[in-house]
């Protein structure tokens, strides 16, 4: 794998299988990474996503599965509890005990829905400092989004967002992605996509994992805004991109190794439920799956 594609797919997914439309059960889910950590998947695989008031299940069916015989602890990344579709006090109490009770379990990561409630902001800012992890908020796509994220950083500036490109949810429109995308970049802010990034490039049903790539490797390394990421997440043909040894090409853009890693460094990667699909969509672009 060239040096493009290791900053490009390096860690670039977290198994997101407990969550819809997988739904996998817990064994399930966990027996599928336990699988995909042994396997070429362990390249592109980084975390598990695990809801909060489901850790003690999951550290208890790994290790009854034996996924702890190594002595090596598993990453995870805690979605927060909602209420109402949101994090509140109250939820938050109730999840920051369990984030450090199971000894084979080391937390990387954690994710909250938040609707704009300001109270909550500095608890969850005193939760990711208690456990040393960064915190990504889901301001959601309606109407105030973009204030919600200033507000968030006016109170705390290492908190990053998470953008939700589909799934169970309608696919953003491509200008909304745009600028957000744009307004992280101008902000400077961390970020992570989660839902619908199956598919290599941008289809029918919703966005391609490359396009948001280029489109992060765009705002955060040329500076492009606007029109300019709304063609890139929109872009379909795969006989305009290339992974090569030097650069990734994608449309009219070329992104040097050097781009490609300052975008990997603001972008932590995707959520996603299935991990083949994306995994054996590679080979399209000239990238052997079995040396991964």
């Amino acid at each position: 794998m060239s040096a493009v594609a290791e900053i490009l797919f390096g860690l670039v997914m977290d198994d997101a299988g407990l969550f819809p439309p997988a739904s996998l059960s817990m064994a399930e889910a966990v027996r599928r990474h336990a699988a995909a950590r042994e396997s070429g998947l362990s390249v592109l695989v980084d975390s598990i996503l695990c809801p909060a008031a489901r850790l003690s299940e999951l550290a208890d069916e790994a290790e009854s599965q034996g996924a702890f015989t190594s002595g090596e602890a598993w990453e995870v990344k805690v979605i927060l509890s909602a209420q109402d579709g949101t994090v509140t006090r109250s939820v938050l109490a109730q999840d920051r005990p369990r984030l450090g009770a199971q000894a084979w379990l080391t937390v990387v990561g954690l994710e909250a829905a938040w609707s704009g409630s300001p109270h909550v902001l500095r608890p969850l800012q005193r939760l990711a400092e208690e456990v040393d992890a960064p915190l990504f908020l889901e301001v959601g796509w309606g109407d105030g989004w973009r204030e919600r994220m200033d507000e968030a950083l006016s109170t705390w500036e290492a908190f990053q967002f998470k953008g939700r490109m589909g799934g169970t949810a309608p696919v953003p429109p491509s200008a909304l992605v745009a600028e957000w995308l744009g307004e992280c970049a101008d902000l400077e802010a961390g970020l992570r996509c989660t839902a619908g990034l199956h598919h290599a490039l941008t289809h029918d049903e919703g966005y391609g994992y490359l396009n948001i790539l280029a489109a992060v490797c765009g705002a955060y390394a040329h500076d492009l805004r606007g029109e300019d990421l709304v063609a890139i997440l929109e872009m379909r043909e795969a006989d305009r991109v290339e992974i090569g040894d030097e650069a990734f090409v994608f449309g009219q853009h070329s992104f040097t190794a050097a781009e490609c890693e300052l975008a990997r460094s603001a972008f932590d990667g995707f959520g996603t439920c299935d991990l083949e699909t994306p995994y054996r969509e590679l080979e399209r672009f000239g990238l052997a799956v079995e040396s991964l």
